[in-house]
């Protein structure tokens, strides 16, 4: 059998950058798929408009006999540069068709959308033509952050929120299966039509870079990794892209509000839109000193580096908060999507109202003041997030979900 996976999360070669492969590789589930494409529909779209780079026919990548890549780009011709909606129009018509004639003899494929937003629209007009089922990803509650930004999650595509909501729930009205990581995510999709005995949890701890799952005494720290760290005071991080949708801004605001921030770094791991807004909120509260924008940094130095962090804040992670969990790091998160199911309150961190960052501040105080504490609910969530992200159970699990379908006559 054979996958197609429409995804727009991360272009090959960030992936490649970031050590992050496994993002994608987890997707054959151990060898039950004989070939996977993973199909990035603008793997360009964050490059210069000027760009030449931006442009053109797809690429693609033979990462390995079972994986291959293939990216369309934001526009099909350099010389229609001037006309981003048409050209942009050409590069998805020449995507399709590619696709199309790859497969068109195979008839054991599955097709799966990591969103059911443009990617599921695009997965949508393609099980049609291939007559499978529809097979969508909902790997966060796209309406409660809605709600807070009042704006679309894929602006680019969709104009308003209310454009975007009505295309989500098109299509979770019309999924064959809806795949969910938590209760949260379950919600939003039946509130959005899914019918609930189509939805199947379908947990990520696979695609986990293997080294956050080491204990941490096998995590030989490297000098590089002592330089990267500033020593004094205590440590604290968040792990995230830098986007309006990840209230990242709530950090750097529960981090000014703490009583032991004036003895602490702020170590922000990644990159996003919102980099100079955040460092110039960082400024005016006058931290700026104390902050560090760390950007994207590899998954091997990433598991070097947590176990020396003292505190995690987490306003809206999403694979991160599994990470640091397995790093045994104490965690003060919002009370959202994922993070109810790893962070037991007073348990394995301590749940906050979402929004609420002066009860963030509090909390994280509470955490460094009490370092026993602190220490057993990071060997606590630890704990959580090895039963729930078991690579092999859930490649276990996540075959059924597949088998059903082929059981059904799918």
């Amino acid at each position: 059998m054979k996958l197609i996976v429409f995804q727009s999360a991360w272009p090959y070669r960030t992936l490649c950058d970031r050590n992050l492969q496994i993002f994608a590789t987890s997707k054959d589930l151990g060898g039950f798929f004989e070939k996977v494409y993973t199909v990035h529909p603008a793997a360009t779209i964050e490059d210069e408009v000027s760009s030449k780079s931006r442009y053109g026919k797809i690429a693609i990548y033979d990462h390995s006999s079972t994986h291959t890549f293939i990216e369309a780009k934001a526009g099909r011709f350099w010389k229609l540069r001037s006309f981003p909606f048409i050209n942009f129009i050409f590069s998805q018509v020449n995507l399709i068709y590619f696709l199309l004639k790859l497969t068109r003899d195979e008839k054991d494929i599955f097709i799966r959308a990591e969103d059911p937003r443009y990617n599921g629209l695009l997965a949508f007009f393609f099980i049609h033509l291939k007559r499978r089922p529809l097979i969508l990803g909902c790997w966060g509650n796209p309406h409660s952050i809605r709600n807070y930004t009042r704006r679309p999650i894929q602006p680019r595509v969709f104009k308003t929120a209310k454009i975007e909501e009505f295309f989500e729930r098109f299509l979770l009205k019309r999924a064959d299966r809806v795949l969910v990581q938590n209760e949260d995510n379950l919600n939003y999709a039946v509130l959005f039509g899914a019918k609930k005995e189509n939805i199947r949890y379908f947990r990520l701890g696979n695609a986990i870079f293997p080294g956050h799952f080491e204990e941490l005494k096998q995590r030989t720290v490297l000098p590089s990794d002592i330089d990267a760290i500033d020593q004094n005071g205590f440590k604290i991080c968040t792990i995230s892209r830098l986007e309006k949708v990840k209230v990242v801004d709530h950090t750097l605001l529960a981090f000014h509000a703490m009583k032991n921030s004036t003895d602490s770094h702020l170590y922000l791991f990644g990159d996003g839109s919102e980099g100079d807004s955040l460092k110039n909120l960082a400024h005016n509260l006058k931290i700026e000193n104390r902050v560090h924008f760390m950007g994207n940094v590899d998954q091997e130095m990433l598991a070097r580096l947590l176990p020396l962090m003292d505190l995690v804040l987490s306003p809206l992670m999403g694979r991160a908060l599994t990470e640091v969990a397995l790093a045994e790091r104490p965690i003060v998160a919002y009370d959202i999507d994922c993070h109810p199911e790893i962070v037991k309150n007073d348990r394995s961190g301590i749940l906050i109202p979402y929004l609420d960052y002066k009860a963030m501040a509090l909390a994280g105080d509470r955490l460094l003041d009490n370092p026993a504490a602190a220490k057993r609910m990071g060997q606590e969530a630890r704990a959580i997030a090895l039963d729930l992200m078991d690579p092999e159970k859930l490649i276990r699990e996540q075959r059924l979900v597949f088998r059903e379908l082929i059981t059904n006559g799918n």
